[in-house]
């Protein structure tokens, strides 16, 4: 495989973690978020 080759991939692979993150913690803010609102005394 060539450098530049090489280099895409661990950017790829790179990028997939990085968004995955991302959308895990988005994930676990809004279910939070929603039950927070949900415990709140009205």
């Amino acid at each position: 495989m060539a450098v530049s080759e090489l280099n895409a991939f661990r950017y790829q692979l790179h990028n997939t973690v990085h968004h995955f993150g991302l959308y895990e913690a988005w994930t676990v803010f809004k279910v939070g978020l929603t039950g927070f609102l949900y415990i709140k005394p009205e």
